[in-house]
């Protein structure tokens, strides 16, 4: 309920943030420490990609914008624990 409840404050806040094609949530795993944000930061810039938002509480991880064609490699990192494409949700 507690990542429910994160994602759905992070979907809230991409009214602030200009929503663009390949948008990402990223959730990096429970386990997670400083160095392996600082890890992923790193990673996303180099992979041509850019940290749009920081979750600053509840789960660890980003809204990001990132190449389409880099998704798999990110998605593969062992700090990951899952990728979302970020859209637009109705309820």
């Amino acid at each position: 309920m507690r990542l429910f409840t994160a994602v759905a404050s992070a979907l809230v806040l991409l009214t602030a943030v200009a929503v663009a094609d390949n948008t990402y949530i990223v959730a990096l795993k429970k386990n997670a420490d400083t160095e392996d944000v600082a890890q992923a930061k790193t990673d996303i810039q180099s992979m041509g990609g850019k940290v749009l938002y920081q979750f600053k509480t509840g789960v660890k991880g980003f809204i990001v914008s990132l190449p389409e064609d880099q998704f798999n490699t990110l998605d593969e990192k062992d700090y990951i624990d899952f990728i979302e494409a970020d859209q637009e949700v109705h309820i």
